[in-house]
């Protein structure tokens, strides 16, 4: 899939406008920038598949979705055959979700979003990645050991609301409900595990540093990015 980001100037109706309810979450195409679906809740607390990682959003959470018809693709699975019926951006048409019944389908269960095709905050996106030929400029904080691992530096502040990401800049930055200690890092390791997908295993929290395994530097990278609010 294209991966890139686009250049895009856009005018919005009032009607393509995302919802204004702060118990609602706009989402915006990560290469474009523009305003895609709106659904209830956070797609990183959602479910991941572990097929492509996508975020499993159910319909009934889908609030606003303002994405086109793409293609239909068949893909091979280890249990067969499995065919996606794509969503794609409304203005640069990169495909940004799926589902496996087709597109007027009635009963849909569930709306697959592509991993990281969908961000929560598009000027974090522009100001933040930057991409040289075929590669992602990574921030100072992500390091990538000898033996593979990434690591970054954590700085956490108190919130009463819920975990979440505020910036990856000089550290990752994050919002947490648990007051320090055990509690803190056992939140911070299962809230990073989801949003990225992977195992907590694989993720550990040290005396500040936060260190992640068998994920590549430039999709954690990407996955926070698409977190910020």
């Amino acid at each position: 899939e294209e991966r890139k980001r686009k250049r895009s100037t856009q005018v919005l109706a009032s009607s393509d406008l995302p919802p204004t309810d702060e118990s609602f979450s706009a989402y915006y195409c990560f290469a474009c920038g523009s305003f895609s679906l709106a659904v209830e809740g956070w797609l990183h607390t959602m479910p991941k598949r572990k097929t492509d990682s996508a975020s499993v959003l159910p319909s009934k959470a889908t609030i606003k979705n303002l994405c086109k018809a793409g293609e239909c693709k068949s893909l091979k699975r280890p249990s067969g055959v499995e065919t996606q019926y794509r969503w794609d951006c409304p203005s640069c048409s990169v495909p940004v979700a799926y589902q496996t019944q087709e597109w007027e389908a009635d009963g849909v269960e569930y709306l697959y979003v592509i991993d990281a095709a969908l961000a929560l905050n598009p000027s974090v996106i522009s100001r933040l990645w930057t991409e040289k030929g075929d590669d992602v400029v990574l921030p100072e904080c992500i390091r990538v050991e000898e033996d593979g691992a990434v690591t970054m530096p954590v700085k956490t502040a108190l919130s009463g609301r819920r975990f979440a990401v505020t910036m990856v800049s000089d550290a990752l930055h994050l919002s947490v409900t648990s007051d320090g200690g055990d509690a803190m890092r056992t939140e911070v390791v299962k809230a990073v595990a989801k949003l990225l997908g992977c195992s907590t295993k694989q993720i550990r929290l040290s005396v500040g540093v936060l260190t992640v395994r068998e994920v590549a530097p430039t999709d954690i990278f990407r996955r926070f990015l698409c977190a910020i609010a």
